[in-house]
């Protein structure tokens, strides 16, 4: 069936969006836990979306797990090498983390 690759794409962006949806909903009710569960789930979902890695690197940050953020946010980038503004954000975020003493 021709159609089928286009179907699973829609169905992937869907399932990723509503995890996204619900990950932004724990957030905001500072369940950092929940959060973090489905802005994986989005992840799993759509593995290639660089703004879903980069929703989750920030959430580790504001969590405090910037070694994970940091993890994360280098995934991203290898997603998406062109992207400066990610570049930028995960250098700072190394030397911070640098500046803690705790890489």
């Amino acid at each position: 069936v021709r159609g089928r690759p286009a179907v699973e794409a829609l169905r992937q962006r869907d399932e990723a969006e509503a995890e996204l949806y619900l990950g932004n909903i724990q957030a905001m009710q500072n369940d950092l836990d929940g959060a973090t569960v489905h802005y994986r789930n989005a992840i799993e979902a759509a593995p290639d979306r660089v703004d879903l890695h980069r929703t989750l690197a920030q959430h580790l940050a504001r969590a405090g797990a910037y070694e994970e953020a940091i993890e994360v946010l280098a995934h991203a980038l290898e997603l998406a090498p062109e992207n400066q503004a990610l570049r930028q954000t995960l250098e700072v975020w190394r030397r911070e983390l640098g500046a803690m003493g705790t890489d």
